[in-house]
């Protein structure tokens, strides 16, 4: 291997091994050809993202991403009654979302005999949702419980709190509505490989390489390759095997429904600088190292004391010419 050509390493998902208990966004790929830093002296091994294809077909919600559940409470004048729906896993659009949470809400509720019935709408204007009880058995109000875990508050737009609405009272959104689930971007991370980037959650060191904008629709082909990939140095001297998580920005690691993807690596083997004010203590040195300077420190001083020996020859010569010249002169013309 020359050790000046850098390495692209293509990664497809196909060949990558799967993680007990996780999904196929996190593989190990084991490389046939271990790839080994040439010089731990003079060079360091960078990493980037060179290019990727990804389907888009993962969910947006789902209960991967912890947000397919709406727990809430039906309140009439005969008491609280806890109850919660479980949404099925997929893309949605806010009316179709809606749609799905009416519906289950309004079964559940006529088969305890309640018989809430809803008014969920959407507003495209504000890209917020408002939701009414119509009607019901004694009703009272409802209570959405999106402090509850695996809520699809978000996507509904509105913050973690709690929100009631009854028969003349509507509960409007507070936030905007948002199907990404967290997934409007994806987060590439090398798990075995000691990255120290930094995140902006309290400074936290990261193994993230790159982030993979999603710029697409569902079921189409996401191709990306940076303008301007930002390489990360690793301290690892052999890289064996490399394994790659890609996650939403929450940390959930994205389920692609066994479709493969792929990803291409650059790796480059990057000369290190030395601080000019750096000095070499020789108690750290092996006894190779200390034997190489010091016949290179033995070197310099031959040649030091050979050029000034020459120095010394040059200037005996010129004085004698010069004495010459001055008896020359000093004598007097006939």
């Amino acid at each position: 291997m020359d050790e000046h050509n850098p390495i692209l390493v293509s990664l497809s998902s196909i060949d990558g091994i799967s993680f007990s208990g996780s999904n196929d966004g996190f593989k190990k790929y084991i490389l046939k050809n271990s790839i080994i830093n040439p010089d731990t002296n003079k060079y360091s091994i960078g990493i980037h993202l060179s290019s990727c294809i990804i389907p888009f077909s993962f969910y947006c919600l789902s209960s991967t991403l912890g947000n397919n559940k709406l727990n809430y409470t039906e309140i009439t004048s005969s008491g609280s009654f806890n109850d919660s729906i479980t949404i099925d896993d997929g893309n949605y659009t806010i009316l179709t979302l809606l749609a799905f949470i009416k519906s289950n809400l309004e079964t559940k509720s006529s088969t305890a005999s309640r018989n809430f019935v809803y008014n969920l709408s959407y507003n495209e204007d504000t890209n917020k949702c408002t939701f009414l009880l119509t009607s019901g058995t004694n009703a009272i109000s409802t209570t959405f419980n999106f402090s509850a875990s695996d809520n699809c508050f978000k996507e509904l737009g509105f913050s973690s709190d709690d929100i009631s609405f009854s028969t003349s009272s509507s509960a409007t959104s507070d936030r905007v509505v948002n199907l990404t689930g967290g997934v409007s971007e994806i987060h590439v991370n090398v798990k075995n490989l000691s990255c120290k980037n930094i995140l902006s959650n309290g400074g936290q060191l990261s193994s993230m390489i790159d982030i993979i904008p999603i710029d697409k629709s569902p079921n189409s082909i996401i191709h990306y390759s940076p303008r301007e990939p930002f390489m990360s140095i690793i301290p690892n001297d052999v890289i064996n095997e490399i394994d790659i998580s890609l996650e939403t920005k929450y940390g959930k690691i994205v389920d692609f429904n066994a479709c493969n993807y792929t990803l291409q690596l650059h790796i480059k083997f990057i000369k290190k600088t030395r601080d000019p004010h750096h000095t070499i203590s020789a108690s750290n040195l092996t006894d190779t190292q200390r034997e190489l300077l010091i016949n290179k420190l033995k070197q310099i001083e031959d040649k030091s004391k050979a050029r000034s020996k020459l120095i010394a020859d040059v200037n005996k010569e010129t004085i004698k010419k010069l004495l010459e010249l001055k008896n020359e002169n000093a004598t007097p013309k006939s």
